[in-house]
């Protein structure tokens, strides 16, 4: 376990944070120069996706500082207000369309998904499959084999859906050091666990069917050549 938390934390070392500098409660737009790259070019699309995530906290703080963390419509004018205010400052700025910026709203990293969220998650339901499949499988002798299968069978899908709920737990931790802040509203629905649910629940479910194969395969192997120790030590002189 010390080996995967250190690892979740390297992995969380290529993370991109939110500049603070260009973070506040007043939905102030700062710390934003213009792109002079043309169309199509990465830095002025990677530029233009920061420009957008900030766009969006912006909305979130300032519907937060002035009017609580509440699901109220009061809250909702506020961040609406906000964000349209600073994706208007963006198309100013940097002379791009509303469809562009809509365009971006809802893009993600996926070098960061994948190494940040996907990677340590996968790496720590693997080996907590690895002790639930030893555990059950142990718990039955060798011919009964059928019944630990099937038993295994009915806990793949329930340990799959923890899988889900405990990568979008991650996936949340991860999003709010991204952002430099404690609550990211909305954008919960916008994680890659929360986008790619099924997904990631089948990917799931073939890991620990993975491990089920494996450690039914092993614990065969292991019985037989139990068997053929015992067999070679009966079978000897005294």
């Amino acid at each position: 376990m010390l080996r995967l938390s250190l690892g979740a934390v390297a992995c969380l070392c290529v993370v991109g944070c939110l500049p603070q500098a260009r973070t506040n409660a007043a939905c102030r737009w700062t710390d934003d120069a213009a792109t002079p790259a043309p169309p199509g070019d990465a830095s002025r699309r990677a530029h233009l996706m920061e420009d957008v995530r900030v766009a969006k906290d912006l909305g979130i703080r300032y519907a937060d500082a002035s009017a609580g963390r509440m699901d109220t419509p009061a809250w909702h004018r506020a961040q609406a207000c906000c964000t349209e205010r600073s994706f208007a400052e963006i198309m100013r700025r940097h002379q791009v369309s509303r469809v562009e910026i809509a365009a971006l709203a809802d893009v993600r990293e996926l070098w960061i998904d994948l190494l940040a969220v996907f990677l340590p998650m996968a790496v720590l339901f693997l080996a907590a499959s690895r002790i639930i499949v030893a555990r059950i499988a142990g718990g039955y002798d060798r011919q009964d084999r059928g019944l630990a299968a099937l038993v295994l069978v009915v806990v793949a899908p329930v340990a799959a859906g923890a899988a889900v709920a405990l990568a979008q737990i991650w996936g949340v931790i991860v999003e709010q050091l991204r952002l430099r802040g404690d609550h990211i509203s909305y954008r919960a629905f916008e994680l890659p666990a929360s986008r790619h649910g099924w997904a990631v629940w089948g990917a799931a479910m073939t890991g620990f069917a993975a491990v089920i194969v494996v450690e039914l395969i092993s614990g065969r192997r292991a019985g037989s050549r139990r068997s053929c120790s015992a067999a070679r030590w009966e079978a000897s002189p005294e």
